[in-house]
């Protein structure tokens, strides 16, 4: 979660950026705990060196919730996204859906900004979540991570990495 706020203060260049997430492999683990990171930007980017005391305590009461499987939830906020989704690739829904139910490697080719490719990834591994399948989202991969996509054996991700589409088989099993 991002936030930020303008403010008329040289040092900071006319804007106060903070940034508050959760680093986990479980990603439907994540939005319970949406709102309350919500909460926590904003009072950075207003108050800035006062939560993070409040944040440290947050993280040290949820650090074991974090690695549990839970339903994922489409929220009112992620439904556009999903309405893009739908929206973008037609027909082609139903064979990424079957790719990911499938459990294959599916990687998504964008152009920066990423932001709308990064909310097809949550709302793809959101789609196809059960308790039995769980799509690996990856949020953004670069020519780098090659080796770390090749042994993985399932995955959701995008990349504006145009290189990585002459990969082929190695990397990935929709593009």
């Amino acid at each position: 979660v991002m936030m930020m706020k303008q403010v008329e203060n040289a040092t900071e260049r006319g804007a106060r950026m903070k940034s508050v997430g959760i680093v986990t492999r479980n990603y439907p683990s994540l939005p319970p705990h949406e709102e309350r990171l919500v909460e926590f930007a904003q009072q950075c980017v207003e108050f800035p060196g006062s939560a993070y005391t409040e944040l440290i305590q947050y993280f040290v009461g949820h650090n074991e919730t974090c690695g549990g499987a839970m339903p994922v939830e489409l929220k009112p906020s992620n439904v556009g996204t999903v309405y893009d989704l739908l929206k973008s690739q037609g027909v082609n829904i139903f064979v990424l859906w079957k790719f990911l139910l499938l459990k294959k490697r599916v990687l998504l080719q964008c152009t920066p900004p990423i932001s709308r490719q990064c909310g097809y990834v949550a709302a793809l591994a959101a789609m196809t979540y059960t308790q039995y399948t769980e799509s690996q989202p990856i949020f953004f991969v670069t020519v780098n991570e090659m080796t770390d996509l090749q042994l993985r054996p399932s995955y959701i991700a995008c990349s504006a990495d145009s290189i990585l589409r002459t990969k082929g088989n190695l990397v990935y099993d929709a593009y």
